[in-house]
């Protein structure tokens, strides 16, 4: 048998020869951190081999005496007995700090938000939903976020209008890739990899969170009769068991952008089979319902003047509002900021550092998630750790360490990267005595993905000749520009230093909420989602130039810590 000790428990499998250790693993539960979709490149599913025979990457080894640290997506068991260990750091968490709440001030109530475009009915579909309502009791809804790393779920009383409870987790596709590229790639290259993914979805992501959900409120699926979806192009798809493929090649193009209203039995929920499920409308392959939930929910539809809508998150989704005429894009800053590629990078967990402050003799105070004992660096932490580091001289605009000073502190650290060391900044120790650190390595990443988001902000107002000071409103949407400290972002030059900031949490879920109360906000998002101009950063020169100045840090002579 296998042995797997993981999360302090020990599970016993069949050890199948010509399945990765990997494969069994999921299969039976244990998410490992499979952020590359299994591609060996991210060293995240590492396991330690405690005994038995095992293949590495082809290569036959036998475990006698002391264990050794393998890629479990690389590594299959041999012998018919086997024991492997898994570390806390290669196991994906189940719970974390996931945005669910949103800017409610924009509405209070049925049709609130739906001044200018009037009432709109949806052949038949009013007809439907009344009769649903008159078969159950206390008819109910759920609004629901579909992120390529998070899920947000509200359950809601169709009678009332009224939120009853909350649930988020993380997407259990992120064992198949932790972005949407890995996704279509997923789907496409294995013969059950669409199926595989919206199981992932639906039946392992989706459904355990609306049973708790219900457990938690005192309700019953049976009254749930309508659900209301909102999510990026991809993520939408997936749901539907529709094919993402065509999105993933030029031109970019989905199979839908409005899609078809289904039953909860067609794709998996187990709620009223007959429940309708309505998804927030697309604007091109990687602008999604997600940004067009957020445009209306924000308001952003409504504005009179120029406004910026900017979703931060592995794609930066941008939307551009210019006294009638919309233009929206995406920027991919990959998943960095997710944790995705840093040595000690974590999601926003319990036990990550999300914020962190640095004196100037190099004395680090942060803060934890939960409070919990420092576990990783979060997304917020990176950021606070870059703009503090610069601000008091450790490191310069390229992002290399000032080594003299780093030594004199004694957080000096090498770290082995194969042929060549890296010099790395130490600022905790975890429970278990291992150093926490950023490397140069690291922030180089995270200038990228930094460099990704100012660059398709920069390249979008540019190539619409718009000014940053001729900007009415900025609404920063998403869980990420939710805790990160704005100051920490324009200080890196990861947002320019704009005005009228908005933070409106989750305007996607919000989106998603205003679709279930109002029968016409559906032909209203259509109508929206038809009206970006769609602008692809890559077929512009200014975004390449734009994005390799925005690598550096930026060296205002005005900046204050």
């Amino acid at each position: 048998m296998l042995k797997i000790h993981a999360g302090g428990q020990t599970y016993q499998f069949e050890a199948i020869k010509d399945r990765l250790l990997s494969e069994i693993a999921s299969a039976n539960g244990i998410m490992l951190d499979l952020r590359c979709a299994g591609f060996g490149i991210c060293g995240r599913c590492n396991v330690d081999l405690i005994s038995g025979a095992f293949s590495v990457d082809g290569k036959e080894i036998i475990i006698s005496s002391k264990p050794r640290r393998v890629p479990a997506c690389h590594t299959k068991a041999l012998s018919p007995d086997a024991e492997i260990s898994v570390p806390p750091e290669s196991l994906v968490h189940t719970d974390g700090q996931i945005a669910v709440d949103f800017d409610s001030s924009k509405y209070s109530g049925k049709k609130a938000w739906t001044s200018e475009h009037g009432k709109i009915s949806l052949n038949g579909v009013n007809d439907w939903i009344a009769s649903m309502r008159s078969s159950v009791f206390s008819p109910l809804g759920l609004a629901i976020d579909i992120g390529t790393t998070t899920v947000a779920v509200i359950l809601a009383d169709l009678e009332t209008d009224k939120a009853l409870g909350s649930a988020s987790a993380y997407n259990r596709q992120s064992i198949c890739g932790d972005n949407v590229a890995s996704r279509i790639s997923y789907a496409s290259a294995n013969p059950d990899g669409l199926e595989r993914l919206q199981e992932l979805i639906i039946k392992e992501t989706l459904n355990p969170l609306i049973k708790r959900l219900l457990a938690s409120c005192g309700k019953k699926s049976e009254d749930i009769i309508k659900v209301s979806i909102a999510g990026n192009t991809v993520m939408t798809h997936i749901a539907l068991g529709l094919s993402p493929e065509s999105i993933g090649q030029f031109p970019f193009t989905p199979l839908y952008r409005k899609f078809p209203a289904l039953s909860a039995a067609s794709i998996g929920l187990e709620i009223t089979p007959d429940a309708l499920i309505v998804c927030a409308p697309a604007v091109s392959g990687y602008i999604g319902g997600d940004i067009t939930a957020g445009m209306i929910s924000t308001g952003q539809y409504l504005h009179k003047g120029k406004s910026l809508l900017i979703d931060i998150g592995t794609n930066c989704e941008i939307a551009l509002y210019d006294n009638g005429s919309y233009f929206a894009t995406a920027a991919a800053a990959g998943p960095a900021f997710e944790g995705a590629g840093i040595a000690c990078g974590s999601r926003a967990a319990s036990g990550a550092i999300d914020k962190l402050k640095i004196d100037s003799t190099l004395k680090i105070s942060f803060t934890t998630i939960e409070n919990a004992p420092p576990a990783g660096l979060c997304g917020s932490g990176m950021l606070d750790f870059l703009a503090e580091a610069f601000s008091c001289g450790l490191l310069d605009s390229f992002g290399r360490y000032n080594i003299p000073m780093l030594k004199d502190a004694g957080r000096h650290l090498e770290i082995d990267y194969g042929k060549s060391k890296i010099h790395a900044c130490s600022i905790a120790k975890s429970s278990s005595g291992r150093d926490i650190y950023i490397s140069e390595s690291d922030i180089e990443q995270i200038l990228k993905a930094k460099a990704a988001v100012y660059a398709g902000i920069e390249t979008l107002l540019a190539e619409k000749n718009i000014r940053i000071d001729e900007l009415d409103s900025v609404y920063l949407c998403g869980g990420f520009a939710k805790y990160m400290n704005t100051k920490s972002a324009v200080k890196i030059g990861m947002l320019p230093d704009f005005k009228h900031i908005q933070i409106t949490g989750n305007s996607s879920l919000a989106g998603a909420m205003m679709n279930l109360y109002d029968p016409d906000f559906q032909k209203l998002a259509e109508n929206i989602a038809d009206k970006p101009e769609a602008v692809e950063l890559n077929t512009l020169t200014d975004f390449e130039n734009n994005y390799i100045d925005a690598l550096m840090i930026p060296n205002f002579k005005n900046c204050e810590k």
